[in-house]
């Protein structure tokens, strides 16, 4: 295993400290939503919709990720190769 610099290990556990909430954040909307599906909990709507706008938002980014339209490498910070004009892409060396 290769040493990271003390920066760059921070930075990797504060990202997957990030991924790690937003998935337990997915996880409970949907949990919720099952459980007012189900009756097992009083549907409170400002809640349901909470739930609901949070998941759209959840499935319209990592739509977004997928499709190319946002750029993986900027949104997490990685460094390196210079940025193609126009392509928002790293430059091929």
């Amino acid at each position: 295993m290769t040493q990271q610099p003390p920066s760059a290990a921070r930075r990797q556990f504060g990202r997957d400290v990030a991924v790690n909430v937003l998935a337990n954040l997915i996880a409970a909307a949907i949990l919720y939503l099952l459980a007012v599906a189900g009756r097992y909990v009083a549907a409170n709507l400002g809640l349901m919709m909470l739930a609901l706008v949070f998941l759209l938002a959840a499935v319209l980014f990592l739509w977004m990720l997928r499709s190319g339209y946002l750029d993986e490498d900027k949104l997490v910070g990685r460094r390196g190769r210079p940025v193609q004009p126009g392509r928002g892409r790293p430059a091929k060396r």
